[in-house]
């Protein structure tokens, strides 16, 4: 459920429903996915893959992969773990948790004019027993935190038995527990020497077991009350505080964007008070330009809540990767971020330095060159092959193969040789969008170590050069298609091997403006028209290798398969040649178009937007050209073109600004 399916499709559906229906039916289609053999990886591939040690968060000795947290509001049931391990957080809390089941939820309701939340001001949580049981076996990819909470009224006497027993129910592999100390009536205002006793027995309580330490603080205490409850956390040597847990109003918890500039306002006072102290700061963090104002307050960690549910899943990976962006452009920009430097050796090096360049050491870094070799090397054929396709259409060794000149073809069956034009041709246009591609997809995002780039040449290629193998299917060796793969081999092989040093993806992405909205239509086409050229491509290959025509194909030339095969036995194979070919090249295109569409587009990314463009025209337009060129337009035949065609146009006007106009990297 990535942004561009879940801000065009199901978010608009979802908020039809009750808030809490809504957030259930969610995590049912999310687990649906992890549950499948391969689930984990779909998630990674749609653009949730793991973060790059760029950025660091480091709590005590615990390493935070980034500086994003998945906070507790969701109630989220420890069987989601394997999901949201996967969306880019560098910490996961789960729950709240309480000893005993709580009165179940009627108050949770979306604010969508406000892009807030409301819910009740006791705690919606889960009960230890149904919690537990819900946990996985297996260690979670991020550290993870559970918040114990209380139910109103609780006496301090209990509140230490009930964290004794849910500590003690905690899996080995819980690295941290969060307080959370919103319904404890005596933490409202003034400690007693009780109260401070019980943060320090569950402080040692939780030492006992190795696990890291958080307070709940919420952003509406009073003064007196934020210095009190700051300074006993102190005191009482936990690792760090929480920020969160809403604003409480008309005896409601309001969440989201209506709380960010008091979340703010008592962020900066925490600092003055605890400088040094880890805090983790939540609040109206609706999209990414709302985490740097935290950073920048002082925030050492971002939680998200609201902004999931009004901007999507793919909020903590937009943080990170404009996070990144803004460390290289101002190394100090955030000053509780540390970022690890890229190339550290070579910032250090002295002005006289030359590098000591080997053929091995090219061969080794240069593997983007293959791939850019190889689209090369499909343009430079795929051209010469529309020439011949447009004039004499077959070549000597085909009327070798088949045992009948050209002119006999033509006097069989003269839609015979127009009908073969269109498939060379139609086939040979698809090669060099694929050829253009490749060299884009190389030359401009493999070659600066961009690993989507890379992963798109790598699968789209692969599967390009292998789809050779289809001859095995129509029983056709042709000499020039095996002579063209096996010069592109090498390349292939040099690009597939010699991987390049993959840096973090980086993005200006700041707001969800107009022309982001907007583009997450246009990436929600071109991963249906990857999709389409998948699918359609596969269609192909299967009939070009069995049934080798479709009706129209046989209507446009008033003929038989049976009457083709009796005047000439070799003449299917050598139509399926051509048929297989273009299916295995439009498989090859969908392969390298999705992994763009998925990972690719990134605000001010023009030139993913020229590839797609420039890489689509050859094939479009030789495929419809040449159709009208030999009056081959039957409707039936042309629609899925005809739709294709109105997808790409749309979805490169719909992202055009976002691409090319707004400001990027």
């Amino acid at each position: 459920m990535p942004d561009w399916s879940y801000n065009t499709i199901f978010q608009p559906a979802l908020f039809k429903l009750p808030a809490a229906t809504a957030r259930d039916t969610v995590f049912g289609m999310l687990s649906g996915v992890a549950a499948l053999p391969f689930g984990r990886q779909i998630f990674q591939y749609m653009g949730h893959e793991a973060p790059e040690p760029v950025i660091e968060c480091n709590l005590n000795g615990l390493q935070f992969p980034t500086p994003i947290s998945c906070g507790a509001g969701f109630k989220l049931p420890g069987k989601m773990l394997r999901v949201f391990d996967t969306f880019t957080f560098g910490m996961i809390e789960l729950g709240p948790v309480t000893r005993s089941a709580t009165v179940p939820n009627d108050i949770l309701q979306r604010q969508s004019n406000e892009l807030s939340i409301i819910d009740k001001d006791g705690p919606d949580a889960i009960g230890l027993d149904l919690f537990i049981q819900s946990l996985p076996q297996k260690s979670p990819a991020v550290p993870v935190f559970i918040r114990i909470a209380f139910s109103e009224y609780t006496k301090v006497a209990d509140a230490k038995t009930q964290v004794a027993d849910i500590v003690s129910a905690l899996p080995t592999w819980v690295n941290g527990v969060t307080l959370d100390t919103r319904w404890i009536e005596q933490f409202v205002e003034d400690l007693q020497t009780e109260q401070i006793s019980f943060l320090q027995e569950t402080r040692e309580i939780l030492a006992q077991r190795n696990l890291k330490s958080l307070l709940l603080i919420t952003p509406d205490l009073s003064s007196n009350g934020l210095t009190t409850l700051v300074s006993a956390a102190i005191k009482a040597t936990f690792d760090g505080i929480t920020l969160g847990g809403g604003v409480r109003r008309d005896n409601v918890r309001h969440y989201g964007a209506s709380t960010k500039n008091q979340s703010i306002t008592v962020l900066k006072q925490i600092r003055e008070i605890a400088p040094d102290i880890f805090v983790i700061a939540s609040g109206g963090i609706i999209e990414p330009a709302d985490a740097v104002d935290y950073f920048k307050a002082g925030a050492s960690m971002v939680q998200l809540y609201s902004g999931l549910v009004y901007s999507g899943p793919g909020m903590p990976k937009r943080i990170e990767e404009l996070c990144c962006h803004m460390l290289d452009v101002t190394p100090d920009a955030f000053p509780r971020l540390k970022k690890r430097a890229r190339s550290a050796a070579l910032q250090n090096l002295p002005a006289s330095y030359s590098s000591p360049y080997t053929f091995k050491s090219v061969l080794k870094a240069g593997g983007w060159l293959g791939f850019a070799c190889m689209g090369a090397g499909l343009l430079i054929t795929c051209s010469s092959a529309i020439t011949v396709g447009l004039t004499s259409v077959i070549l000597p060794y085909d009327e070798h193969f088949l045992g009948i000149t050209r002119d006999t073809m033509q006097h069989f069956n003269s839609n015979l040789l127009p009908f073969m034009s269109h498939d060379r041709v139609t086939y040979a246009g698809s090669s060099v969008s694929c050829g253009l591609l490749f060299l884009a997809l190389s030359a401009f995002g493999s070659r600066i170590g961009e690993r989507w780039a890379y992963q798109a040449c790598l699968y789209a290629s692969s599967f390009g050069v292998f789809s050779f193998l289809l001859f095995l299917g129509f029983h056709y060796l042709d000499p020039l298609h095996m002579f063209v793969t096996m010069l592109l081999l090498p390349f292939w092989a040099w690009g597939a091997f010699a991987k390049p040093k993959f840096t973090s993806m980086r993005s200006s992405n700041t707001h969800n403006t107009e022309a982001w909205r907007n583009s997450l239509f246009g990436q929600l086409l071109f991963v249906e028209i990857g999709i389409g050229l998948f699918l359609a491509g596969c269609t192909i290959c299967y009939v070009g290798t069995h049934t080798v025509f479709v009706a129209e194909d046989l209507m446009f030339m008033h003929t038989t398969a049976n009457e083709l095969l009796s005047h000439n036995a070799h003449l299917l194979p050598a139509i399926a040649h051509d048929r297989a070919g273009f299916g295995a090249t439009l498989v090859t295109a969908g392969i390298a178009v999705l992994g763009t569409a998925v990972q690719g587009f990134r605000q001010g990314e023009g030139w993913v937007w020229w590839m797609l463009f420039i890489g689509g025209l050859p094939g479009f337009a030789f495929t419809l050209g040449i159709h009208m060129h030999i009056g081959y337009t039957s409707f039936v035949h042309l629609l899925p073109a005809y739709i294709a065609s109105a997808m790409f146009v749309s979805g490169l006007a719909l992202s055009y600004k976002y691409l090319c106009v707004e400001p990027g990297v």
